[in-house]
C-alpha cells in the first residue's frame, strides 16, 4: 500500500473524532436545554396552580418563572446566536432565578437546589477555569444571603412554614429530577464520547500498525534496491578500472561480459562491435556457454534490423524490453530461452556508433532508468577505451612513418656530406698504453642521432670490463657529439645553400647582361658542367612548342 493512501485513510478517523467531539458538546447543550425547558414549564404550571389554588405563591414569582422559561425558549428558537452566547444566557438565567428564590423564600428553600442546578450547568457547559469562577460566585451568593438573613433584620418576602407547605416537596422533587436528568444525560454523553475515543484510538492504532507494516515493507524494498544499485555501481567502477589499464580493449571485453553477468545476477551479457562495412553488429564477447556457442556461429545483427541491437545501433539510443513476449523488434534467440526482459545499450564515441551491449534477465521488468544510466556509463567507458586504442594504433603508425622519413632524411643529408663508398674515420692512439704488454678488449659504442645510428666509436682497453659510470660518461659524450655533428652538418648545409644561392644570383646577373643567345647558352652549359656528376650537357631550342 502506498504511504500517501495509508495516511489519507488514517486521517479520516481523526476528522470524524474531532467532529464527534463538537457534536457531543452540542448534544449535551441541547439535552440540558431540553431538560431545563421541561423543568421550567413544570415549575411555571406548579406556580400557577399554587397561585390559583392556595394563594401562597405571589404573582411576581409566576412572572419570574415565565421569564426564566422564556429565556430558555428564546435560546431554542433563535438560531443565529453563537453557542457561547446561548450558554451564557442559559446559565445566567438559572443564576438569576436562584437569586430570586433566595430573595423570595430564603436560603433554606428550593433556592439551594436552584443554585445546585446552576453549579451543574456551569460544570457541564463551561471549561474548568470558568465553571470554577461561576461555582465560587454561586457559593458566595448563597453565603451572602444566609448571613444577610441571620445577622440582620432582613427576611425573605415569603416567611412561611415550609414543612406545612404541601407543594414545596413537589417542587423540590422537580428540582431533583431536573438535576438528576442533567447529571445522567451528561454522564451518558461523556461515557459515549469516551467509548468513541477508545474506538478511535483502536482504529488509529490499527492504522498506525498498517502504516508501520507498509513503511517497513517499503523500507525493505528501498534497501534491496539500494543494495542492487550499490552492486551495479561497484561493478561499473571495477569494469572502468579494468578498461583503463587494459592495453588491448577487445581482449578484455569477454572478461567484462562475464563479470557483468556474474556480479549483477544477469542471465546473459553480449558485446557487439560494428564491422568495417558499418552494416553489421558482430558479437565480440558473450557470457556463459550460450555466448561461446554464438561466437563460434559468428553471431551478428544487421544495423537497423529487426532486433534490439539492430534498433539501438541505428537509433543510437538505449531500448528496454520489460516483457520480451510483447516486444515486436526483439530477436528470439534459441540459445537464450529463459530471457524475460532485455536491455540494449549503444556504445557511442562522439555520436559515432561503435557497437552495442545486450543485457538480458530471467525476470520481467528487471531494468529501470537508473540501470540504463549505470550500463550506459559502462558502454561509454568501453567506447572511450576503443577510441583511445584506435588513436594509439594510428599514432604508432604515424610515429613509425615519421621515424622512417626521419631516417631517410638523415641518410640522404649525411650522404650528401660523406662521399659515396667512403667512410669518415678518425683514430686516436695513446702511445703509453700501446707500449704496455697485454691483451686489449674492443668495445663498440653507437653514435645515435634521433634514434638513427650515424656512426660508431670503437674503444680498445686493456681492462676486461668497463664500469657503469664510465659507460654512462661515454654515452653522454657521444650524445653531445651527435648533436654537435648534426649542428655542424646543418651549418655546412646552410653554407653550401648560401654559396649556391650567391652563385645563382651572380649567374642571373651575368645572364641578364648578355644579349647574344649563343653567349647565354654557352654560359649556361659551362655552369651546369661544373656539377661533379655531370660529364656532358646539351641545350636544344625548338621552333615550336612541344607537349
Amino acid at each position: 500500500m502506498n504511504l500517501k493512501i495509508a495516511n489519507a485513510q488514517a486521517s479520516s478517523p481523526v476528522e470524524d473524532h474531532l467532529t464527534s467531539l463538537s457534536e457531543l458538546k452540542q448534544k449535551v447543550f441541547e439535552n440540558a436545554l431540553f431538560v431545563s425547558i421541561a423543568g421550567a414549564s413544570i415549575l411555571l404550571v406548579a406556580s400557577i396552580f399554587e397561585f390559583l389554588a392556595q394563594g401562597i405563591t405571589p404573582l411576581i414569582n409566576i412572572i419570574f418563572t415565565f421569564l426564566f422559561l422564556a429565556s430558555l425558549v428564546a435560546i431554542k428558537l433563535i438560531r443565529n446566536l453563537s453557542n457561547y452566547v446561548q450558554t451564557i444566557i442559559m446559565v445566567g438565567s438559572a443564576y438569576l432565578y436562584a437569586v430570586w428564590h433566595l430573595v423570595l423564600f430564603g436560603a433554606v428553600s428550593d433556592a439551594t437546589l436552584m443554585l445546585v442546578y446552576f453549579f451543574v450547568l456551569s460544570a457541564i457547559l463551561f471549561q474548568k477555569e470558568i465553571h470554577y469562577v461561576l461555582i465560587a460566585v454561586g457559593a458566595i451568593t448563597w453565603f451572602a444571603f444566609v448571613g444577610l438573613y441571620s445577622f440582620t433584620t432582613l427576611n425573605p418576602i415569603l416567611q412561611i412554614e415550609l414543612a406545612g407547605y404541601g407543594s414545596f416537596w413537589f417542587v423540590i422533587a422537580i428540582y431533583f429530577v431536573i438535576i438528576a436528568a442533567l447529571i445522567i444525560i451528561t454522564i451518558n454523553s461523556y461515557l459515549k464520547s469516551t467509548q468513541n475515543s477508545i474506538d478511535y484510538f483502536d482504529l488509529l492504532t490499527s492504522s498506525v500498525k498498517v502504516d508501520n507494516e507498509n513503511l517497513h515493507s517499503e523500507l525493505q524494498d528501498n534497501k534491496d534496491t539500494l543494495h542492487k544499485k550499490l552492486i551495479y555501481i561497484r561493478t561499473a567502477t571495477q569494469i572502468a578500472r579494468s578498461i583503463s589499464t587494459a592495453k588491448d580493449v577487445e581482449a578484455v571485453l569477454p572478461v567484462i561480459a562475464d563479470r557483468m553477468t556474474n556480479q549483477l545476477n544477469l542471465y546473459y551479457t553480449g558485446v557487439f562491435l560494428i564491422d568495417p562495412t558499418g552494416q553489421y553488429a558482430v558479437l565480440i564477447a558473450g557470457s556463459g556457454e550460450a555466448g561461446q556457442k554464438m561466437l563460434l556461429e559468428n553471431h551478428r545483427f544487421g544495423v537497423g534490423g529487426p532486433s534490439m541491437i539492430g534498433w539501438t545501433t541505428s537509433h543510437h539510443r538505449p531500448r528496454i524490453a520489460l516483457d520480451v513476449g510483447e516486444e515486436a523488434t526483439r530477436f528470439s534467440n534459441p540459445h537464450l530461452p529463459l530471457t524475460r526482459s532485455e536491455l540494449s545499450i549503444p556504445i557511442l564515441s562522439k555520436n559515432t556508433i561503435l557497437g552495442a551491449i545486450s543485457i538480458q534477465s530471467t525476470k520481467e521488468s528487471a531494468f529501470d532508468d537508473d540501470d540504463v544510466l549505470i550500463f550506459q556509463g559502462i558502454a561509454d567507458n568501453i567506447a572511450t577505451a576503443l577510441e583511445n586504442s584506435r588513436l594509439f594504433i594510428q599514432n604508432q603508425r604515424d610515429l613509425e612513418e615519421i621515424l622512417a622519413l626521419n631516417k631517410q632524411f638523415l641518410e640522404q643529408t649525411w650522404a650528401n656530406i660523406i662521399p659515396k663508398e667512403e667512410t669518415l674515420s678518425y683514430t686516436f692512439e695513446d702511445p703509453n698504453i700501446l707500449s704496455s704488454d697485454g691483451e686489449f678488449k674492443t668495445i663498440e659504442f653507437p653514435i645515435v642521432l634521433r634514434d638513427h645510428e650515424i656512426g660508431r666509436l670503437v674503444v680498445e682497453s686493456p681492462t676486461k670490463t668497463i664500469t657503469p659510470e664510465q659507460f654512462e660518461f661515454v654515452d653522454s659524450v657521444l650524445s653531445q657529439s651527435a648533436l654537435a655533428l648534426e649542428s655542424s652538418r646543418l651549418l655546412l648545409t646552410a653554407n653550401l645553400r648560401t654559396a649556391q644561392e650567391e652563385k645563382i644570383s651572380l649567374l642571373t646577373a651575368k645572364l641578364t647582361q648578355m644579349a647574344n643567345v649563343e653567349d647565354i647558352i654557352k654560359t649556361t652549359l659551362q655552369e651546369v658542367n661544373q656539377i661533379p656528376e655531370v660529364t656532358a650537357s646539351t641545350i636544344k631550342l625548338f621552333s615550336e612548342f612541344e607537349e
